[in-house]
């Protein structure tokens, strides 16, 4: 079970930190600090899965909602820190090909990539 969702400056990122389960339960939350962050003008999004301990199918779209909503602003979107069995899920369906893992924070937001970041 989701029991939070930090959110927290660091430079030009915010870095968003979903704690315990991303599932159908939990996507809601993610998306409902993803979105407000995108509201206030907030694009740049780093995705800090350190405290992440399972992923469904609906975590995964939410994670892929998010980046979406991130990308057609004209942000960054980087995921950071997803442990080996998290990370497995995303490449499982193809998600590593589209989404960079960063080993830490300070990659993440230093990363230039093809979407402008």
């Amino acid at each position: 079970m989701l029991t939070d969702v930090l959110v927290t400056p660091w430079g030009r990122w915010h870095v968003v930190a979903p704690i315990g389960e991303l599932d159908l339960a939990s996507v809601p939350r993610l998306r409902q600090e993803v979105v407000a962050l995108v509201a206030s003008g907030h694009v740049d999004v780093v995705l800090d899965m350190a405290a992440v301990d399972f992923i469904d199918s609906v975590g995964l779209g939410g994670v892929v909602a998010v980046a979406k909503r991130v990308l057609s602003h004209g942000g960054s979107f980087r995921v950071a820190r997803p442990d080996d069995r998290v990370w497995a899920v995303f490449t499982l369906v193809g998600l590593d090909r589209v989404l960079e893992r960063h080993d830490d924070l300070d990659s993440a937001t230093a990363a230039v990539s093809v979407d402008g970041g």
